[in-house]
């Protein structure tokens, strides 16, 4: 009986030994897939971190852009005014010109009319 008690014990060893082998091999094959996504996540960080560097790059490049262009359009708005005031004048030229020539023309027409009336009056009264 004693044998048997032994061989039941040695048996029920036995199966545990071999349920603990399945389980060992079970987590090598756990621990393998674990580092494997391990690496993967490092090189996905490593990824990560370069996309950062690199759009840190890009944003100050866009800020240089960004403050050059704005540079040219400030230029560009003074220039578009300077041309503005100086279409103004070319185009208050002619009317300025024009409003001097009716203004001498009224001028001569007054006086014109200034003197007739005199003279009509020096004519009535006999001078």
């Amino acid at each position: 009986m004693e044998n048997e008690k032994l061989e039941t014990v040695v048996s029920d060893h036995a199966d545990t030994l071999a349920r603990h082998d399945e389980q060992i091999k079970q987590n090598c094959k756990d621990i393998i897939k674990i580092e494997n996504q391990t690496e993967a996540i490092n090189r996905l960080a490593t990824s990560v971190e370069l996309l950062a560097q690199q759009g840190s790059t890009t944003n100050e490049k866009i800020e240089k852009l960004d403050k050059k262009v704005d540079d040219k359009f400030g230029l560009m708005d003074d220039k578009f005014g300077k041309m503005d005031d100086t279409i103004e004048e070319i185009k208050a030229q002619p009317d300025k010109k024009d409003a001097d020539k009716w203004r001498e023309i009224v001028k001569y027409v007054l006086l014109f009319m200034l003197g007739a009336v005199l003279g009509i009056v020096a004519k009535k009264i006999g001078l």
